[in-house]
């Protein structure tokens, strides 16, 4: 089998001719559009049918195949080889290459070949990174009026850092990272005890950096060589930061006598590193992006903006209660034209805290939303039969009983089940508490991902699996 890797050119350079070099096994190419070089290619002869990749259907449900691809070692190859003759060609000509970027085909040899290569090529990009964004989003993003100029710059790090770390440059990426911390908060200082200091007395930091610590300690960077103060409990905050500034200044300078300098070639090792520094780094931008995004101002503008121009949705939310009481009917009104399912979150929420409120979170049992126009199912949610007892209480069967979170998010085209434990401080949960607990849900899961796309949602008991809570989405939005 042959397989052949190839990578963009970013420049414009002009070659007038280009034929196939063949050396060995490999064998080059330049890729033309009339005269200018489009595409860089090296292909690999006679390699092993076994480093295609391995297609296999799908025995779950939802799950129609799953695709394992096995050239990994030729892509790296490519790269290496390419890197080459880009450094020999640099005096002559700047070849600016996309490594980022590239698309792997494989071409049979053999008839025998030709049955087991299923898939003839792929490409690989940034598409880890892309998150389905509501349009709410986004547009509240263009109503904030007012951002600094060093907030650019320094935000334009971090921006570097996650493309850098999502196609394995785990060494730019760890020094993009430090960048963002570098330009933040450093003020021009590069004294490594002048960094510690200027680092411990940034606040939003050093919070991000204990969270994510917490959240690592049973991840594979808690055993990295580079990250061995961090997780070590005698550790100081200022030796954490220490470490983590020290490993900033290694990657930062190179020398070809130090037998064990980085290979700028070679990422792999840096990967927990640079995942830890991503972490928190991310807390610090997030935290400053959900504060433009969703502050009072930006809000009002967008809300202005939809209702003047026709792109509003009116939704009525209507309560069910136990008391022989007048229950809520909420008419609500959202600048959006798309019914979605980060619109179910917010909708929900919303018509919890309006029970609440009107002191009616006591006995609310199910809140359903409909469309105003056409009438149909936005979302329900409805606690377990639990709530229509007399008790109106749930007892958890065990002292050291927990419940559990299990939601189905959609990305990509698919749909995803995960879980995660929700912590439960008493052994009886009254209405009130069940309707806190699912704040509390999207709430976390919202922490962790503010684009998560969620189709349902359950809270069940840990150990029984009965069920405290459940929530989906309309059809329609589902589908």
């Amino acid at each position: 089998m042959r397989i052949t890797v190839g990578f963009p050119i970013k420049n414009h350079v002009e070659v007038m001719e280009g034929w196939p070099i063949t050396r060995d096994n490999l064998t080059f190419l330049i890729e033309r559009e009339k005269n200018k070089a489009i595409k860089i290619l090296l292909s690999v002869d006679g390699v092993d049918v076994k480093h295609a990749p391995l297609v296999a259907m799908g025995a779950d449900e939802g799950v129609s195949a799953s695709i394992t691809i096995r050239s990994d070692e030729y892509v790296q190859l490519a790269i290496n080889e390419i890197l080459k003759w880009q450094t020999v060609i640099s005096g002559i000509q700047i070849f600016d290459i996309n490594f980022d970027e590239y698309e792997v085909s494989y071409h049979p040899e053999t008839s025998d070949e030709e049955e087991k290569i299923l898939l003839k090529s792929y490409k690989g990009s940034y598409e880890s990174l892309n998150n389905e964004c509501d349009f709410e989003q986004i547009g509240r993003a263009f109503c904030v009026k007012d951002v600094d100029v060093e907030r650019i710059e320094y935000t334009s790090h971090y921006r570097d850092g996650r493309l850098a770390f999502e196609v394995g440059r785990y060494i730019d990426a760890y020094n993009h990272f430090f960048l963002f911390l570098e330009t933040r908060y450093c003020d021009g200082k590069t004294q490594t005890n002048l960094q510690t200091k200027l680092l411990l007395e940034a606040g939003h930091f050093i919070s991000a950096l204990k969270e994510s610590i917490k959240e690592y300690s049973s991840h594979g960077a808690a055993k990295s060589k580079h990250l061995e103060p961090l997780f070590s409990p005698e550790a100081t905050d200022e030796k954490k930061v220490k470490c983590i500034i020290n490993l900033r200044g290694r990657l930062r300078h190179h020398s070809l006598k130090n037998p064990n300098r980085w290979d700028p070639n070679k990422h792999d090792e840096y990967k927990q590193p640079a995942q830890l520094l991503q972490a928190i780094v991310s807390k610090v931008v997030i935290n400053s992006s959900i504060s433009d995004i969703y502050s009072k101002d930006s809000l009002k503008m967008f809300q202005d903006i939809s209702t003047s121009t026709g792109f509003e949705t009116k939704l009525i939310v209507h309560t069910k209660r136990l008391n022989k009481e007048p229950a809520l009917t909420i008419n609500m009104s959202y600048p959006t034209v798309i019914l979605s399912s980060k619109l179910c979150r917010t909708v929900l929420i919303n018509a919890i805290e309006a029970c609440a409120q009107n002191l009616q979170h006591f006995d609310t049992v199910r809140l359903d939303a409909i469309d105003d126009r056409h009438g149909l199912d936005v979302l329900i949610s409805e606690l377990g039969v639990w709530a229509y007892t007399k008790e109106r209480a749930f007892e958890f069967s065990d002292s050291t009983e927990q419940a559990s979170c299990i939601f189905e998010r959609y990305r990509g085209g698919i749909v995803i089940k995960e879980e995660f434990s929700v912590p439960i401080n008493a052994s009886t949960l009254k209405i009130h508490h069940a309707w806190s607990l699912l704040k509390y849900c999207f709430e976390r899961i919202d922490h962790a991902n503010p684009t998560t796309r969620i189709l349902s949602l359950k809270i069940v008991a840990s150990i029984s699996g009965r069920p405290i809570l459940n929530y989906r989405v309309g059809a329609q939005i589902r589908n």
